[in-house]
């Protein structure tokens, strides 16, 4: 996959993609009977809206200090806080969604990705690149091109694709014992140690509940490359990340639409 935004700082590997300021959650604690009477006079539409806001208060003050730091202490959230929070959001039973990288396991992924990298001579290759493909395009093709060849030349994992949508896209599993690690895969042109944008890492807990069982490993595959013609993309380097349940990341909560939302919704809503 291309580019979907996030941020982490692995404490047992390496650094990620930039880590964006969280700033400290202050909302006033609202009365929602004083809510509810405000949005009667505005609409059923500004009433479920409210209604979120509060519920989300009442969330964060029930899920511990993490989601709304308080700036004199100064910490960001970890993958742990973050996998812990989101099962309570999504109001699941709660397992141990992310767990720490045994160094064995560390030294045996490496070793394997470095012999696969040199025998397939990805370092250097060419990936060919359709005209006109945009930025997203062009990443999703990198990845479609590599991963492959790295995973034809691994023999002590297997490296598949993870059915369904969502986090992870792949899953590396060890033959030995057949424990299943989540990976993520991300392309880029532009690698900047200083750079803080947001690189999307995951956001539903679906997979990794239905699909891994404890321990489970989270694995970052990011493949740099460069546009070296119109239709063609020199791969420069690739780099792993073994996240750890200490790995700090950057956390917001988005709602969202769809037109079947929209157009079953209570709101008004007029067409030209």
């Amino acid at each position: 996959m291309a580019s979907r935004r996030s941020t982490p700082l692995a404490s047992g590997g390496c650094q990620l993609l930039g880590n964006p300021p969280i700033l400290p959650l202050q909302i006033p604690f609202p009365r929602r009977a004083f809510a509810r009477n405000v949005a009667d006079s505005l609409g059923s539409c500004t009433t479920h809206i409210l209604a979120f806001f509060y519920d989300l208060v009442v969330y964060c003050a029930a899920s511990g200090d993490h989601l709304h730091r308080n700036p004199s202490n100064g910490r960001m959230p970890a993958l742990s806080d973050y996998y812990k929070d989101l099962q309570i959001w999504e109001n699941v039973d709660r397992r141990a969604l992310i767990a720490g990288w045994p160094v064995v396991l560390v030294d045996s992924v490496i070793l394997e990705f470095q012999t696969a990298i040199a025998a397939s001579d990805v370092i250097g290759i060419r990936c060919p690149i359709r005209k006109r493909s945009t930025n997203q395009s062009i990443g999703n093709q990198v990845e479609a091109f590599v991963i492959p060849l790295i995973a034809a030349r691994l023999s002590g994992f297997d490296l598949r694709k993870c059915a369904g949508a969502g986090y992870p896209d792949r899953e590396l599993i060890q033959r030995r014992c057949g424990l299943k690690i989540s990976l993520e895969v991300k392309a880029t042109s532009d690698w900047n140690p200083s750079d803080s944008s947001r690189r999307v890492l995951t956001s539903s807990s679906d997979k990794l509940r239905t699909q891994f069982r404890e321990p489970i490993h989270h694995l970052l595959c990011i493949i740099l490359y460069e546009i070296s013609s119109q239709v063609s993309a020199k791969i420069k380097s690739v780099r792993l990340d073994f996240l750890e349940p200490t790995t700090v990341v950057g956390v917001r909560l988005e709602a969202s639409v769809s037109h079947k939302i929209l157009c079953s919704g209570s709101h008004r809503s007029i067409v030209f």
